[in-house]
């Protein structure tokens, strides 16, 4: 079997195709997923409205195995839209907790933190300039 050919990767094999954005990396999410800040107030407020009493999110007598195993998708998609914010902040808490526990990894997230943040600013001066 004999296989040959030439393989183009330079920019004239991606003429004529337009990519989304323009190219532009620097936007992570498609323009009707894009947060604004009051979208994201209004998110939290909604959040903290919807946080169930801790008695009823820890109380394990009311753990049961389900019925049969058909129930049990149902059952868990339930429970996490019921207790959403609860789970969100046992989440934070244990977050946290890691971060605080080991200081290295606290220095890593802070350091991905800067890496997009440089990433972000580059990627805005190459924007305003090229326009």
């Amino acid at each position: 079997m004999k296989v040959d050919g030439d393989i183009e990767a330079g920019p004239a094999a991606f003429q004529g195709i337009k990519l989304p954005l323009d190219g532009k990396i620097g936007v992570f999410l498609p323009p009707k997923l894009q947060l604004s800040r009051q979208l994201l107030i209004e998110w939290v407020a909604q959040a903290r409205q919807n946080i169930r009493p801790w008695s009823v999110f820890c109380a394990t007598g009311r753990f049961k195995a389900p019925a049969s195993a058909q129930r049990l998708p149902r059952r868990v998609v339930k429970n996490v839209e019921y207790f959403q914010s609860n789970y969100l902040l046992v989440f934070g808490g244990l977050f946290l907790y890691c971060l605080i526990t080991s200081p290295l990894l606290l220095l890593a997230f802070m350091a991905q933190l800067g890496l997009f943040y440089w990433i972000y600013t580059r990627n805005q001066e190459r924007s305003y300039s090229g326009s």
